[in-house]
């Protein structure tokens, strides 16, 4: 663009082709297709000026295909510039005032141009109302006066209300309005891609350009598809499954252990439902985590209370508070913009502190991990595809606006980009008196755990980076026992909405020493934990730590989020777990539990076999195979892994893949089963039935 513009002013005409043509796989990318139509053939007659008009060709040469209206050098100017200063500027101003839109009028008009401009010229000349520069109408000292303003407005707008460019250290395309992030970088090879669409029409010989579609801030709709089509093709399957079951009925006891030992269905319908909108089309069933709560609260009766307020004693607390539960209950608080957001964060933040409270840590989720090592990819896959259209990319900066919210926050990278802009903000300003702040898992290096406090500077502490902590759900309890065992607080309130995290709130109150006091925090609400730890442990007459290690593995079995929750089986059932030697016989009778109440003595593939018969109901209520439970088992076990170590900063991780998951595609997905989900042996005497029956 600069060379081009310097042609232009040096009248430079074998430059001035040069970069015209330099121009043109940029206009081919940016898609503007009418100039692209025009350029070649303009290219084509101006080269072939020095033997269709060689006088013309040579005045170009000299510099005579832009306009000079006064002597000089490199004061050039284009051609519809010189017409703003000629026959358009006394067509603008009074000619054609109000003409008609007929094209024969027009015509008229533009043929009589030239006459009546130079009428004009002379009428002035002869009152004296014309001025011997031929100054363009915008350029009196007035205009260069206002124009000057309108630069300083323009440099304050995108200092004070954009990213500024100039000083932005990102590396991503940003745009600076609004701090949206390309999603690729298509942008940079522009040029590449619009020269290998001219080429490609020139080796065909075509006239046309194909349209080049360069992704940059666009997104598309996604289409949902309808939910009762899913069910219906659910329903039809299942049903066609019990009508090929009923030859059942004829077997011996031992024949149809056989047949149940197999899923019916591609998937353990049980554990599984079909999910078309991830790679391997099915998902674990989930439920109402609360029910846990519910039955646990029920179970100690009064001595589960909620206060509004945390009883103020002498013994300093300390707050730890999962940072993304944070940002989604507050939202954008009626922010303008980012600079606006932070600052009512931090001081919503402070508000929230407990009497006594001189420590807060602050702890977010990891949006960096990729599929194939995320345990909760398909969680987190599924809620951003449940938006009506594609979330983009912002980089948030003080001075941009805050974009709608809920589109906003549906794009993890958002979320992400979010608490890195606010623990750096925070790390930077003067912090308030009175109180630390310890950020962990905001920035954008995971590892990197910041204390910060009122007149001093932030400093890391290296020790709690906690760079194997997925989520804050785990993490928080990395800084609860940092501050228990390194700072000395025996007092700690946890925020949490998660009933995955109050779970571990239970366990873990019973399980660090020197821990005397734990609270949870919900909607403002105050629950005792370690009370109610301790009336478990009274009523069961039982050790409150094996009590809680029971307690939480049931849970993780039956309900948490990496773990399938058995369909339709509520939280009255499986109260008589009880732990053996045996880790896989002790689940086993969980799950027996679960779907019978008597203490059936078979395994799982004849527990199904038995509530074919005698329970009514379609294929879904029947309990898994051996074979699918095992693996759900190993996935319960890994979960309880990563749940028991939840309080070390650096725990060891279990490899996904020998704990019941797979990769699929570069994701981590759950192995459902090993065995076919339908026996065919050809001895065996239900093989022609079942062929009859499917048939």
């Amino acid at each position: 663009m600069k060379r081009f513009i310097h042609a232009e002013r040096a009248g430079l005409w074998d430059e001035h082709l040069a970069e015209v043509e330099k121009m043109m796989p940029y206009l081919v990318a940016a898609g503007h297709y009418k100039y692209v139509s025009c350029l070649p053939h303009y290219l084509d007659a101006m080269r072939a000026l020095p033997v269709l008009a060689p006088s013309i060709a040579e005045a170009f040469r000299e510099g005579k295909f832009t306009v000079y209206q006064c002597s000089g050098q490199y004061n050039g100017v284009w051609t519809d510039m010189a017409l703003e200063k000629t026959y358009n500027r006394d067509a603008k101003m009074k000619l054609f005032a109000g003409i008609t839109q007929k094209p024969a009028t027009i015509d008229k008009y533009l043929r009589a141009l030239p006459i009546l401009t130079a009428i004009s010229e002379e009428t002035k000349a002869m009152a004296n109302l014309n001025t011997a520069s031929a100054r363009h109408h915008e350029d009196s000292t007035h205009y260069a006066s206002m124009n000057a303003e309108r630069v300083q407005q323009l440099k304050n707008v995108v200092e004070r209300q954009m990213v500024n460019p100039f000083v932005c250290k990102a590396q991503d395309l940003l745009n600076i309005s609004t701090g949206q992030k390309a999603p690729n970088t298509e942008l940079i090879q522009a040029r590449e891609i619009g020269r290998e669409a001219l080429e490609s029409a020139e080796g065909k010989g075509s006239e046309k350009i194909a349209a080049v579609k360069l992704t940059t801030f666009a997104t598309k709709m996604t289409k949902k598809a309808a939910p009762a089509a899913k069910a219906k093709k659910v329903y039809e399957a299942e049903s066609q499954v019990l009508r090929s079951l009923y030859f059942t009925q004829n077997m011996t006891d031992a024949e149809k252990i056989e047949v149940f030992s197999h899923e019916w269905t591609n998937y353990p319908s049980s554990l599984f439902k079909p999910d078309h909108s991830l790679d391997q089309e099915f998902s674990m069933r989930k439920g109402n985590k609360a029910d846990y709560l519910t039955a646990i609260r029920a179970s100690v009766g009064n001595v589960w209370t909620e206060t509004a307020t945390l009883p103020s004693i002498a013994e300093s607390a300390v707050l730890i508070v999962d940072a993304m539960a944070f940002i989604q209950r507050n939202q954008h608080m009626g922010s303008t913009t980012f600079s606006e957001l932070r600052q009512k964060y931090l001081k919503q933040l402070m508000s929230n502190r407990p009497p006594n409270c001189n420590l807060i840590h602050f702890v977010g989720d990891r949006y960096d991990l990729p599929p194939s090592e995320n345990l909760k990819y398909k969680k987190r896959a599924r809620r951003e595809k449940s938006g009506k259209r594609k979330s983009k990319e912002y980089q948030p900066y003080d001075a941009l606006p805050v974009p709608e919210w809920k589109n906003f926050m549906q794009n993890p990278n958002n979320k992400a980009n979010l608490m890195n802009f606010l623990g750096e903000s925070w790390a930077h300003q003067n912090f308030p008196s009175g109180c630390t702040l310890i950020l962990g898992s905001v920035f954008k290096d995971p590892g990197r755990t910041l204390l910060v406090s009122h007149g001093s500077e932030a400093r890391d502490l290296p020790e709690l980076s906690c760079r194997c902590h997925e989520e804050a759900d785990t993490r928080m309890f990395a800084h609860m026992a940092y501050s228990v065992q390194v700072l000395g607080y025996r007092r700690a309130v946890v925020v949490a909405t998660d009933t995955d995290v109050i779970m571990m709130c239970f366990y873990y109150s019973s399980q660090l020493p020197g821990l005397k006091q734990l609270w949870t925090q919900k909607m403002g609400v105050y629950v005792p934990v370690h009370a109610v730890v301790a009336a478990l442990a009274e009523k069961y007459e039982t050790e409150a730590t094996h009590l809680m290690s029971v307690l939480l593995s049931v849970y993780v079995m039956t309900r948490c989020d990496t773990v399938s929750f058995p369909w339709h089986r509520g939280k009255r059932r499986g109260k008589d777990f009880h732990v053996t030697e045996d880790v896989m016989d002790a689940a086993r009778h969980q799950f027996k539990s679960l779907y019978e109440r008597s203490n059936f003595g078979g395994s799982l593939d004849a527990l199904r076999a038995h509530l074919f018969t005698h329970t009514k109901g379609d294929i879904r209520c029947l309990a898994p195979t051996e074979d699918s439970f095992r693996l759900h088992v190993l996935r319960s076990l890994q979960q309880m892994a990563v749940v028991k170590q939840a309080h070390l900063s650096e725990p060891v991780i279990l490899a996904s893949t020998d704990y019941g998951r797979e990769m699929m595609n570069g994701k981590l997905v759950a192995k459902m089963m090993l065995k076919p989900p339908k026996p065919f042996h050809s001895n065996a005497k239900y093989t022609a039935t079942a062929s009859k029956e499917d048939a």
